[in-house]
């Protein structure tokens, strides 16, 4: 909406040349193509736009606004229709009792639709503002994300260009996901519980958010022994173990 948005874009890119400049939007204004046309300009920058629902119905139930889901996938066609070689489209899900029971559909639409995108990022919801004052419709466990949806990540995980699972705790993902993990959370909206203390791959988890465990519990969180882990062989991901720790399990 600002009028100087590319000049400033310019200012950025020219004074620090090597940063990469990232973009959330909900596709809005790049549903403008005319808009869209000038990000070819802009060099080493990411646009990550969210696709909540694989149809109007499902993705504007969440975003609030009818027709926003028609808009994101106008913005999407445009962007990828103009993007450079030095840019990177995302797709971002927000799971919740919403959308957990047909991200499968939404992958199959992305595949189909945009098999240009470079990141398909799917977040486990944050216990937070809207989210906790209606946690009665949109509020989901672990549990019931993982038993719905296991077969789906592993199988998608190897198809897209590059998977990604935000905000999951190590011990409640099958270990063949656990090189998709990230750890995106800062330390503040996080919750080290007493069993996480003693368990043997705490290195690598990102642990709970604070405000899961007074809606949803503790149970699901559970420590790994040195027994447990004696037959699992980690390859870490040392260029970038901050965030996505751990490159392949055997």
């Amino acid at each position: 909406m600002n009028p100087e948005y590319f000049e400033i874009l310019s200012y950025i890119r020219k004074n620090f040349p090597k940063s990469q400049l990232v973009q959330l939007t909900h596709g809005k204004r790049f549903a403008d193509e005319e808009f869209a046309k000038r990000i070819s300009s802009i060099d080493n920058y990411q646009i990550v736009l969210p696709l909540h629902g694989y149809n109007s119905a499902t993705h504007d139930k969440v975003v609030w606004i009818d027709g926003s889901f028609k808009q994101v996938i106008k913005a999407l066609f445009n962007i990828i229709k103009y993007k450079n070689n030095g840019q990177i489209i995302e797709v971002r899900t927000v799971i919740t009792k919403y959308s957990y029971k047909y991200l499968e559909k939404i992958y199959k639409l992305i595949l189909k639709l945009f098999p240009e995108v470079d990141n398909v990022v799917t977040i486990f919801m944050e216990f937070e503002w809207h989210a906790i004052h209606n946690i009665k419709e949109v509020g989901v466990t672990y549990t019931e994300v993982m038993d719905q949806n296991k077969e789906i990540f592993q199988k998608y995980s190897s198809i897209m260009k590059d998977f990604k699972l935000y905000h999951f705790p190590l011990c409640t993902v099958d270990k063949s996901l656990w090189p998709y993990l990230w750890r995106t959370l800062p330390d503040v909206e996080i919750e080290f519980l007493d069993q996480c203390k003693g368990c043997a791959l705490k290195k690598y988890c990102m642990w709970v958010h604070e405000w899961y465990i007074p809606h949803n519990g503790s149970s699901e969180i559970k420590a790994f022994s040195q027994e447990d882990i004696k037959s699992i062989n980690i390859e870490e991901n040392l260029s970038n173990f901050e965030f996505n720790p751990i490159i392949s399990v055997r």
